[in-house]
């Protein structure tokens, strides 16, 4: 039984990272074609895949690298994606609204 129970959990692992990573691609495909105002965005898929690919592998190779690079800089790292770019953000979407409410 508990042969079949690591495949499960295993199993389980490997879809929910998957849908993880679609969810945050649709995400970020959705940021894009909004802050550029894109009315196409198929072309958008395999570049920031790629983009990201190649970031993630360029980031650390094994898990090691990993937590080492994750404690020491990610951690402070973050204080930028908790704050400052949603800041960015909340400012640019400001100015947008203004944007459109000068054109009615």
């Amino acid at each position: 039984i508990f042969e079949r129970f690591e495949v499960i959990v295993t199993l389980i692992c490997v879809l929910s990272d998957f849908i993880a990573i679609c969810i945050f691609m649709i995400l970020i495909v959705r940021c894009f074609e909004w802050l550029f105002d894109l009315k196409q965005k198929g072309f958008l898929y395999a570049p920031l895949t790629m983009i990201i690919f190649y970031l993630t592998y360029y980031l650390s190779k094994t898990q090691f690298e990993f937590d080492f690079l994750y404690q020491n800089l990610i951690v402070y790292i973050n204080l930028v994606f908790q704050y400052l770019i949603p800041l960015l953000l909340g400012l640019l979407s400001l100015f947008k609204i203004k944007k459109i409410k000068k054109q009615f």
